[in-house]
């Protein structure tokens, strides 16, 4: 078990990050990230479909793929748990 404040699950494809609305950069495409899913915010991870990504051709994009989803919250839960691992550019499309 990881001690948290908040745990929050997002499903579909419009990232729902009003309730961020201003805490810092335009969020209507998602959450940035880095490659080990943390976003701008130590220790404050993100996954699927609330996020922006790097894609395979080294552009960032909205998470909208369930099979990335799935790989970018194992990276992030991971990385929450004191590991050190990045995820690998991942395709774009919809699910």
């Amino acid at each position: 078990m990881v001690p948290c404040d908040a745990v929050v699950l997002a499903t579909g494809v419009v990232p729902n990050t009003e309730f961020l609305e201003g805490g810092g950069p335009d969020l209507a495409d998602g959450i940035p990230v880095g490659t080990g899913m943390e976003t701008s915010s130590p220790g404050v991870f993100a996954a699927g479909d609330v996020i922006r990504f790097r894609t395979v051709t080294g552009k960032t994009a909205p998470g909208q793929l369930i099979l990335n989803a799935r790989l970018q919250a194992e990276v992030a839960a991971r990385n929450i748990a004191g590991e050190r691992v990045t995820c690998p550019p991942c395709s774009w499309g919809t699910s």
